[in-house]
């Protein structure tokens, strides 16, 4: 498997199982937990790419913050 479909794989992970699990959530009242690398703040040597996944993952959960608030889907983030 090359990088960018491991990548994919760690990125639309993240956005679909998101998606899917918010209808039940908010009816249960769960949280969702994001737990990100500080590599998407301070990219270590030679994982750019990996840097760039994390940077992306990071900001996706931060907007999705805005948007699942609305709907009563509480998330945290570490």
């Amino acid at each position: 498997m090359g990088k960018f479909l491991l990548q994919d794989i760690n990125f639309w992970g993240s956005v679909y199982t998101t998606k899917f699990a918010a209808p039940h959530l908010r009816n249960c009242g769960g949280r969702i937990i994001v737990l990100s690398s500080v590599a998407s703040c301070v990219p270590p040597p030679r994982m750019s790419i990996y840097s760039v996944i994390s940077f992306y993952l990071l900001y996706f959960f931060a907007f999705s913050h805005l948007l699942l608030i609305v709907v009563g889907v509480h998330m945290g983030r570490f």
